[in-house]
């Protein structure tokens, strides 16, 4: 079962690093502003603030070191939100590497 845990922290390990390496601009501001579909398309990231309200946020850049811009969705759009890679969960940062792999 250690053998199995040790995998599993390498394999996130692994995720977390391969997206630091990435700078890519995922959807401009002209494709976000425009309402495009592809804001629909991009990776999500959900964020819950400190009076509990759930904001989710398309994301649209990372840059090198891991860096991520997000902006607003719904009754959010056109805010923006800046994290980092390892502030992403685990299933966020698998969908976002996917996606970029594509």
């Amino acid at each position: 079962m250690n053998e199995l845990k040790k995998q599993v922290e390498s394999l996130m390990s692994d995720v977390y690093r391969t997206l630091l390496d990435y700078d890519e601009v995922i959807l401009t501001n002209e494709q976000y502003d425009n309402d495009n579909d592809l804001v629909w398309d991009v990776p999500r990231v959900g964020v819950v603030t400190k009076y509990g309200y759930y904001i989710e946020f398309a994301i649209t850049k990372i840059t090198k070191g891991g860096e991520i811009t997000g902006k607003g969705l719904g009754e959010d759009w056109g805010d923006t939100y800046s994290f980092t890679v390892n502030e992403l969960s685990y299933g966020e940062a698998v969908n976002l590497l996917g996606f970029l792999c594509n």
